[in-house]
């Protein structure tokens, strides 16, 4: 039996804080039984879960208990332990303690659907309370207790080791009889192949929408067959965790009805209780997967810019198993140059050329509209039309969006800005407003005065509204329609008053500075740790690359005199 055949046994651990002794034996102890379960050729593995290793800090409107709960997903676990000493625990919002509101979600789903398999282990020690407060926690601990007794068998611990002894006999049985559920499985005749459509992603995005997945099942058996399976998609990165979540669903059959939505933990999404609802032998069934998305910052710097993917199944093994997504390639190139050197200084208030910025694609197709990108045909030409949203899932909140910030302003300088029309067509890309960065349409400004020059339509950019000197001016890219040709390129111009004053012109500019890059970037309420992104903003979202290091100066004044 090779490890791929394995399947995953969540094993969830909720308990008060009193018993961390017990807690911290829990690593051994399923090192342990899957030591046991692989010498008896068992073809499972416990995995534990706990909240220690698997919550990731961060704000929730119910509060810790609120990160643990989306971090844990007690409802998807195969095996729930609660662990009690002698304190019932922190009381939060609807139960006397975090550990009883885990334990009720645990139940509930047991009582709809079966699982989780719940396993309770008290400490029957001789204890005291020396306070008024353990007095109180004692109490509570009884009376609760006292209610699982109805509907639960809670097995007595005297110390650790006696603990360690019986929740490992326990876990053994348990993945014995799980594992001869999926013996079953297996010999039903599944037979399962895999395949992606791969795609290229940007190194600068936290939310890289991946291609889609194919997983063709096929029934060989004469047997009854299984009324579901799982899937589990494990990447060589971190998913993103968005809501709502990737999708599951089946295709090509009249009146399928399986729709399934991913649970995203780190590197692996899993797809539950697939219906397999009347299949019958030598039958085909087609899963498609959409709406995955990685956070492929980590590979920015990374010499192997491939994302890997590998599918399994309960019930039977994969073939192409092990697929490349995507290719991983920076999206997004900037450059900043100035005006021709012989080109003189102004002597009066007037419009003068300062600076052409160019954003150009890091590869074909790196900037996308907001919506579905699919190809179609005209003739003989192929044109493609590339999306940031897939056509299920988490839809994006706008297209690619592109930023410039001019840092070091002068008062004495106002800035203008258009776009550039030999490279730039009115199609391609619309200016969302000045000033501080915006986040939304909510929040976008109408600008300043208008002017041209040039032939070119400015518009003047407003300096923030707190205390930075800076001014921000964005574009988003419209649904255009593009061959499968070179990379975008696109370019603005930048012009500039200078209003006389106590700061002389050469002083007013030699400080500017300009930067740019895709935008809107990770916030301080994302939380982003081990390069795992846990979101719900709006996609698509960007690293901060291009304010950390890629800041460019503006300076084509040399040799100019005041």
């Amino acid at each position: 039996m090779t490890a791929a055949l394995k399947r995953a046994i969540r094993v969830t651990l909720v308990s008060p804080g009193d018993v961390q002794a017990e807690r911290d034996q829990m690593e051994d102890v399923i090192h342990n039984v899957n030591a046991l379960l692989k010498a008896d050729h068992k073809p499972v593995v416990l995995e534990l879960e706990r909240w220690e290793t698997t919550a990731i800090p961060g704000l929730h409107n119910r509060g810790a208990q609120g990160r643990i709960d989306e971090s844990l997903q007690i409802e998807h676990s195969d095996i729930v332990v609660g662990v009690f000493g002698h304190r019932m625990g922190t009381p939060v919002d609807d139960a006397a303690s975090g550990t009883e509101h885990e334990l009720k979600c645990a139940i509930e789903s047991w009582k709809t659907k079966g699982t989780p398999w719940v396993m309770l282990y008290a400490n029957k020690q001789d204890y005291e309370p020396s306070s008024e407060q353990d007095q109180e926690q004692w109490e509570c601990l009884n009376e609760f207790k006292k209610r699982l007794d109805l509907i639960a068998l809670i097995k007595p611990f005297t110390d650790t080791s006696s603990f360690v002894t019986a929740v490992t006999q326990d876990l053994f049985s348990t993945g014995v009889l799980l594992a001869e559920s999926v013996a079953e499985m297996q010999a039903r005749g599944l037979q399962f192949e895999a395949a992606v459509e791969p795609v290229v992603v940007r190194a600068d995005g936290y939310t890289e929408l991946l291609g889609t997945v194919f997983i063709r099942c096929t029934y060989e058996s004469a047997k009854e067959p299984p009324l579901h399976l799982s899937v589990s998609v494990i990447l060589n990165l971190a998913c993103t965790v968005t809501s709502p979540s990737p999708v599951l669903f089946e295709v090509a059959r009249v009146g399928a009805s399986a729709f399934v939505g991913g649970q995203v933990r780190g590197c692996e999404v899993q797809f539950m209780h697939i219906k397999l609802d009347g299949i019958k032998p030598h039958e085909i069934r087609i899963f498609q997967i959409v709406g995955l998305r990685c956070n492929a910052h980590p590979f920015h710097f990374a010499e192997l810019k491939k994302i890997l993917m590998q599918v399994s199944a309960t019930g039977g093994p994969v073939k192409n198993d092990l697929q490349v997504v995507a290719d991983v390639r920076r999206g997004i190139q900037f450059e900043a140059m100035g005006p021709h050197p012989g080109q003189a200084p102004p002597t009066e208030p007037r419009l003068f050329p300062l600076a052409t910025l160019r954003f150009r694609e890091g590869f074909a197709h790196a900037f996308k509209h907001a919506g579905v990108g699919k190809p179609t045909s005209s003739g003989d030409d192929w044109f493609v039309l590339d999306g940031e949203s897939p056509f299920l899932g988490t839809a994006a909140a706008h297209g690619t969006r592109v930023l410039a910030r001019f840092t070091c302003l002068c008062p004495q300088v106002r800035l203008f800005i258009g776009a550039q029309s030999r490279t730039v067509r009115a199609d391609q890309v619309i200016m969302l407003g000045q000033g501080r960065m915006v986040e939304s349409d909510s929040t976008l400004r109408t600008g300043g005065d208008q002017f041209a020059a040039d032939g070119v339509e400015l518009r003047e950019l407003g300096l923030s509204n707190d205390s930075y000197d800076y001014a921000d001016a964005a574009w988003e890219v419209l649904p255009v329609y593009r061959t499968n040709g070179s990379p975008l390129v696109l370019d603005f111009v930048v012009y500039a008053i200078y209003e006389p004053g106590p700061v002389p012109l050469a002083g007013a500019l030699q400080h500017l500075r300009v930067g740019g890059g895709f935008f809107p970037v990770n916030a301080v309420r994302e939380t982003v740790a081990a390069g795992v992104l846990n979101t719900n903003m709006p996609t698509p979202r960007f690293s901060l690359g291009f304010l950390l290091g890629a800041m460019l100066p503006l300076s084509p004044l040399k040799g100019w005199s005041d």
